[in-house]
């Protein structure tokens, strides 16, 4: 049978220090993509990895030492590429972005110590149906933390990490699907969609933290990316695009500072 491994290693030396293992369904995915592309995450308790097949979605909790904790499956997951968006945590919530093209689309918020389930927010699939692939961001407000997510059929939207209720949406007027994550970058949010090897649209909304008020700012048309994930710093936005062509932006702006090839295909965030 097929199995799909979570391994820990010493950052001192590599060396393995234990492997859990865990059979699953084949199912169909994109050429590029692997039947555990999804990132684990952890807090000082437990490491959290969601996984989907063929037949379920599942989420689970590791101890340090490799022991299952908790598991819990969380209905069907149906999309044309597989999967690949990763677990986040917010204060005790493992926040899992399971939006798809089955009837069971949602966002759901489960204790990090149980598993159980605290809140779900239904994102059901509409027109485009193109399955999102972004990992949630995590930002703090003074009303706590938030989600922040981007997909083609729900725009750009923000969730309340406690309770799962919406906080802002945004219509972004994507046409094509989106992978990269939202790129956070002060007051500003980043987004792209994108098919065939590269990004297609994008846009800069205004969102500081806390409001329910979101602007567009402007759309970014060259050298986008549509896989990998961009880094927001110091007002500057930097993307590197699936050809390996970075560019550097004044976010406020959206004035290019500098363009440059780095590296060949990236699918790197």
């Amino acid at each position: 049978p097929k199995h799909r491994d979570v391994v820990c290693v010493s950052t001192n030396d590599g060396k393995e220090h234990w492997r859990k293992s865990f059979g699953f369904s084949e199912y169909k995915i994109h050429q590029f993509n692997s039947a555990s592309s999804t990132s684990p995450t952890a807090d000082e308790k437990r490491v959290y990895v969601w996984w989907n097949d063929g037949e379920k979605s599942e989420v689970f909790a590791l101890d340090h030492d490799g022991e299952l904790v908790w598991k819990e499956e969380l209905g069907s997951f149906e999309s044309s590429h597989g999967s690949g968006s990763s677990v986040a945590l917010a204060d005790g919530v493992l926040i899992v972005q399971k939006e798809n093209l089955s009837a069971a689309s949602s966002i759901i918020g489960l204790d990090t110590a149980t598993g159980k389930k605290v809140w779900e927010t239904p994102v059901p699939a509409k027109e485009i149906k193109k399955t999102p692939y972004v990992t949630p961001i995590i930002r703090d407000t003074d009303e706590g933390k938030e989600a922040i997510f981007a997909s083609s059929d729900h725009g750009m939207f923000s969730l309340d990490t406690k309770t799962g209720e919406f906080r802002w949406k945004f219509d972004a007027k994507f046409e094509h699907r989106v992978v990269a994550s939202p790129v956070v970058v002060g007051d500003y949010i980043f987004a792209s969609c994108g098919g065939g090897g590269g990004g297609k649209d994008s846009v800069v909304i205004q969102a500081p933290p806390g409001t329910d008020k979101v602007t567009e700012v402007y759309r970014l048309s060259k050298q986008l990316p549509y896989v990998p994930t961009g880094l927001g710093m110091d007002g500057r936005l930097f993307l590197v695009n699936d050809g390996g062509v970075g560019t550097c932006y004044e976010v406020k702006s959206g004035d290019p500072l500098w363009r440059e090839r780095l590296l060949g295909k990236c699918f790197a965030s």
